[in-house]
């Protein structure tokens, strides 16, 4: 997860895929997505991992906005 721009981060299916890959040779317990995305968000608020989406404005009116992509992952 070493990385300094969203090109560069991680989607959370590749942190996921990490993960098991560890949980697996350590023989532990795999995290569900769901469950890795919410010790992503942990981490992120403890200043750890860092986190960047991309959202664009829908409608400027209304204000609606819309995730363009998916959030990237990255050590802080």
């Amino acid at each position: 997860m070493h990385a300094t721009s969203y090109e560069n981060g991680l989607t959370l299916s590749q942190v996921w895929l990490h993960a098991r890959e560890i949980c697996t040779a350590k023989k532990t317990h795999w995290p569900t997505k769901q469950g890795l995305s919410g010790r992503l968000s942990e981490l992120t608020g403890l200043g750890m991992v860092k986190t960047q989406s991309h959202v664009q404005l829908v409608d400027s009116e209304s204000m609606q906005f819309r995730a363009d992509k998916q959030p990237r992952w990255f050590l802080a």
